[in-house]
């Protein structure tokens, strides 16, 4: 047997185990890490998103890479935010069939209708080269699965953009069963990438308490929750309570 033919032997079982994996842990808490084992074995991807739309903001049901513990999820924080109104791929979502449908749309097919500060924010600073988005609707659930490359990995080649063709739309499936399964459960928290303290700071906030009154119920300076405020607003990349409401309700 060639080599050829031995890689693509190895990458058909990496797709089998990576989709068996997934389908073990669809309703369970697990299936986020399988999920990513899949995109990032496979589907070769650097970062995946998975995002989920409706009358309002978008949702985030996962985001990972392999950047320092909370890029991704600023990412997705700022997206959730005020990025997702300018991205094209809104557009494609409408068309997906009603009740179920599942559609590949490349980067090649948005760039067009990105803006240069939309392409700044979310590709070049990031140091991002390349998406494939796996669009998918079913009974009312419409998901984006965002499969993203770095500069160091380079864009797609010929045989993962066929394998999306196949994989990634099961992988999409597989995902549609799990988040409508638990949708309620799915959502990450926006605040996991915070330290303990941060965190805590941000829950009361969210209750309504000045700093004042925080400050008094962590027993701390007002000075010290200002600190903690403004070091996980820069986390989150907000600049504001509101801001933070609407990240947090989304």
């Amino acid at each position: 047997m060639n080599s050829v033919k031995e890689t693509e032997t190895l990458n058909e079982i990496d797709a089998l185990s990576a989709v068996s994996g997934c389908l073990e842990k669809i309703g369970s808490t697990e299936f986020n890490k399988a999920f990513i084992d899949l995109a990032t074995g496979p589907l070769g991807a650097d970062q995946c998103m998975v995002f989920s739309y409706g009358p309002r903001r978008p949702r985030c049901f996962l985001s990972y890479n392999d950047r320092p513990k909370g890029h991704a999820r600023c990412l997705a924080a700022k997206y959730i935010l005020h990025g997702y109104i300018s991205d094209p791929i809104q557009a494609y979502m409408q068309t997906i069939p009603e009740p179920s449908g599942i559609e590949i749309v490349p980067l090649d097919a948005l760039r067009g209708d990105m803006s240069d500060e939309y392409w700044k924010e979310y590709f070049e600073a990031p140091g991002l080269v390349d998406k494939i988005d796996v669009l998918a609707s079913q009974n009312g659930l419409h998901l984006s699965f965002n499969f993203y490359r770095y500069e160091e990995s380079g864009p797609y080649g010929t045989a993962i953009r066929k394998r999306f063709e196949t994989l990634g739309k099961v992988a999409a499936q597989l995902a549609l069963l799990h988040y409508q399964s638990s949708v309620d459960h799915a959502l990450e928290d926006p605040l996991q990438t915070l330290s303990e303290r941060e965190q805590e700071v941000c829950r009361w906030i969210l209750k309504g308490l000045t700093t004042d009154a925080i400050a008094n119920e962590m027993d701390v300076s007002a000075n010290t929750i200002a600190t903690f405020r403004k070091r996980a607003y820069d986390k989150l990349s907000i600049n504001s309570k509101t801001a933070l409401f609407a990240l947090c309700r989304q």
